[in-house]
């Protein structure tokens, strides 16, 4: 019997994933005025697409609206924690909307994006991670 318990607990740990999360901060200089953008999104420890959920995207001057960003959307990866690596493309996977890269060991990296009408590229961009 503690055999078979060891062994269905093993069995149900190995589809067990370990997530955090991460929500990056940026600020966008359009022709018109600064706009704040927040990122955010759960992550996997996994190679591959890292997103466990949809991105969204909160913008300043829209305060009342809350974007998000479907997972099928996201191409992209984590590597190792060390880099957050994020390309989402619009609904005809045509194009990048918000690309996104950052390395937590130098809190540097860079922001294209495209979304609802604002389009800039920035290196003004702070993330967390948990």
């Amino acid at each position: 019997m503690k055999t078979l318990v060891v062994m269905m607990s093993l069995l149900f740990s190995m589809n067990a994933m370990a997530t955090g999360g991460f929500l990056c901060t940026a600020k966008i200089n359009t022709k018109d005025a600064q706009v704040d953008v927040q990122i955010s999104g759960n992550t996997g420890r996994l190679s591959g697409n890292p997103l466990v959920a949809d991105l969204q995207i909160g913008i300043d001057c829209l305060s009342d609206l809350q974007f998000s960003i479907p997972k099928n959307q996201i191409v992209g990866y984590w590597n190792q924690g060390a880099e957050l690596k994020i390309n989402a493309l619009n609904s005809d996977f045509e194009k990048s909307q918000v690309l996104l890269e950052y390395n937590i060991e130098t809190n540097e990296g860079s922001l294209d994006f495209d979304f609802q009408g604002i389009k800039a590229i920035t290196t003004d961009l702070n993330c967390i991670f948990e």
